[in-house]
């Protein structure tokens, strides 16, 4: 008959642990690894609390440099009051005239359309024109709608319904819907935008 087997004869298996970590009692390497973790972790907690990563200016005074701030622009007076295109670069994008799920806006344009702060003039991927604008019906709170005709450059010809809905901080934000050109696959729908 089998007698059942003494665990307490077994040798007892080192604890893995603690021999990994039996080095650390030992020697300067230890001791150095751990202040090196340490001040590791302070820099990096220091750079995180700080900010640090601004760049300075000759003055030493940080600067910011966030694209959407610095193209954005306060709104003249007349595009406010409907009698101008809200000024500042404006984006384009094809409509998707394939849409199925109600997103009507397909690809981005290289084109830029800048509307000056005063004056009915545009430029057209630099090139100068004019337009002008009349008030549609339909305004809403807090926005305003007009009709623009292009009537000299680049989009001569072009008509287009233009949204203006004001924004915090001066700036307001432009939609202008251009439609399309009889027999001119050049001037497309498109929809572009500004702010």
């Amino acid at each position: 008959m089998l007698e059942p087997a003494d665990f307490d004869d077994e040798p007892d298996e080192p604890s893995l642990p603690q021999d990994r970590l039996a080095w650390l009692r030992h020697g300067w390497i230890g001791p150095l690894g751990i202040a090196l973790v340490v001040s590791l972790l302070v820099v990096g907690l220091y750079t995180v609390l700080v900010g640090g990563g601004g760049e300075k200016s000759p003055q030493g005074a940080e600067t910011t440099t966030n694209p959407s701030s610095a193209a954005q622009v306060a709104t003249a007076q007349e595009a406010i009051a409907g009698k101008a295109m809200v000024n500042g670069t404006w984006r384009c994008r094809l409509q998707n005239e394939s849409a199925t799920n109600g997103d009507m806006l397909g690809d981005v344009l290289p084109d830029v359309l800048v509307v000056p702060a005063a004056g009915l003039t545009y430029t057209w991927n630099d090139t100068p024109g004019t337009y002008t604008i009349s008030p549609s019906e339909g305004d809403r709170s807090g926005s305003k709608i007009s009709r623009v005709e292009f009537t000299g450059g680049p989009l001569a010809g072009v008509s287009a319904d233009h949204l203006l809905s004001e924004m915090n901080g001066g700036a307001a934000q432009g939609t202008l819907y251009l439609a399309p050109v009889a027999n001119d696959p050049s001037k497309p729908r498109r929809y572009c935008y500004v702010n």
